[in-house]
C-alpha cells in the first residue's frame, strides 16, 4: 500500500495545504504541457520524453529568443498592460485574441501596400520565410507555436512583418488607422510578447526596392530611438543578427 502511494507521488509536487498541483495553474510551469507522469507512460516513452524536453531546452535559434513574461508576474494585478497588446498582435503569443480581431483586418491592406511599394513578390517572400521556419519556431516559446503548422506560422510572419515595416515607414498609415489608434499601436509594438525576430524582418526588406528617405535598417533604428527610447535616455542602437 505504501509502495503504491509512493509511485503515485512520483513527478507530483505537493504544495502547502496537501493538495496535489498537477491540475493547478499556480506552478507557473503550464503543467498540462510540461508534467511527466512516470506511472502512466512506459519506461521507453518516459526516457524519450526526457530527451525531447532536453532538446527543447537546449536548442538555440540562429536568431535571439523572444521570451514570455514569467508566470509569477502574469498574476500580478494590472500587469497585463505591460505585456498584452490592446490593438494589434505581432507574432504567435497573442494571435487570435478576440479583442484584437479589428487589428487583424487592417494587416492585409498594409501588407499589400508595402509589397506594392517595395516591388516584391509575395510568393518569393513566403518561400524565403518557410525555408527558415525552423529558426522562427525556436525564437518563441514552444507552447505557443505548436498549434501552428509551418504554413500557418509562415503566413503569420509574412503578414505581421509586412504590417510592421509598413507602419515603421509611416507611409499612408493615417489613411488606415485613426490618430489615437496609431498611438496605441506604437505602444503595442514595444511589448515583450509582441515581437518578431529581426531575421524575419530582414528576409522581407532585404530585397525591397522602393523610394524612402532612409534605408530600412535606418528607419527601424529611427523608430525605436524616437518612439521606444525612454525620455532622457539616448543610446546608439545597432541592428545585428546573433549567431
Amino acid at each position: 500500500m505504501e509502495e503504491q502511494q509512493e509511485r503515485r507521488n512520483v513527478g507530483e509536487i505537493e504544495p502547502e495545504g496537501g493538495q496535489p498541483s498537477r491540475n493547478s495553474g499556480q506552478t507557473g510551469l503550464e503543467p498540462e504541457e510540461h508534467r511527466i507522469d512516470i506511472v502512466e507512460i512506459s519506461h521507453r516513452d518516459w526516457i524519450e520524453s526526457l530527451r525531447t524536453a532536453e532538446e527543447r531546452t537546449q536548442s538555440q535559434s540562429q536568431w535571439p529568443r523572444i521570451p514570455k513574461v514569467p508566470q509569477m508576474l502574469r498574476g500580478t494585478q494590472d500587469f497585463k498592460k505591460f505585456y498584452e497588446p490592446r490593438v494589434i498582435s505581432i507574432g504567435p503569443y497573442h494571435h487570435g485574441r478576440p479583442h484584437l480581431y479589428p487589428g487583424e483586418m487592417i494587416k492585409p491592406l498594409c501588407a499589400r501596400n508595402f509589397l506594392a511599394d517595395s516591388k516584391q513578390d509575395i510568393e518569393a517572400l513566403y518561400t524565403k520565410i518557410v525555408s527558415n521556419i525552423e529558426a522562427v519556431e525556436k525564437c518563441y516559446d514552444w507552447s505557443s507555436t505548436k498549434k501552428y503548422d509551418d504554413e500557418k506560422l509562415a503566413r503569420m510572419m509574412l503578414l505581421d512583418g509586412c504590417f510592421l515595416l509598413y507602419f515603421i515607414c509611416r507611409e499612408g498609415m493615417i489613411n488606415v488607422l485613426k490618430v489615437h489608434e496609431i498611438d496605441f499601436v506604437e505602444q503595442d509594438l514595444f511589448l515583450l510578447e509582441n515581437q518578431l525576430p529581426f531575421g524575419v524582418l530582414k528576409l522581407i526588406f532585404e530585397g525591397a526596392n522602393f523610394k524612402v528617405d532612409l534605408p530600412m535598417e535606418k528607419n527601424i533604428i529611427k523608430f525605436v530611438t524616437v518612439i521606444g527610447m525612454p525620455e532622457g535616455l539616448s543610446s546608439e542602437i545597432q541592428l545585428k543578427e546573433v549567431n
